[in-house]
């Protein structure tokens, strides 16, 4: 269920597959596909379309029900934080030093970036 438009790798593959999979398990979102952006050799992007339910995305379009969507995004996405970095390291071998993990709810996307090592280990 991915799509990747700027890398054939099938590792990069892999992960957006476990991370849209982790996201999946803990959100639900059976429309939900990945793409994977590496524009650097020391940074990855995942990127989650239809991340979000319709109903939840319409929440966000309100300003009363906004800081109370986006505030269950980003509780989400703290309660997963460690198992996705676990994710990324395990299949990349390579150590994160530095993530910043952003939820669109009115976009329907979430955006992880994650930073590795100078050393490639």
């Amino acid at each position: 269920m991915q799509e990747n438009k700027h890398n054939t790798d099938g590792l990069f593959l892999s992960l957006a597959d476990d991370l849209l999979n982790i996201w999946i398990q803990a959100h639900g979102g059976e429309k939900a596909t990945a793409s994977v952006l590496e524009g650097h050799e020391n940074l990855v992007a995942i990127v989650i379309h239809n991340a979000f339910t319709p109903a939840e995305i319409r929440l966000e379009e309100t300003s009363r029900t906004r800081k109370l969507i986006e505030e269950y995004a980003e509780r989400l996405i703290d309660s997963i934080k460690p198992e996705l970095v676990a994710c990324v390291e395990t299949v990349l071998g390579r150590r994160v030093t530095g993530y910043w993990m952003e939820p669109n709810v009115g976009d329907g996307k979430l955006l992880f970036l994650f930073r590795f090592n100078d050393d490639n280990s």
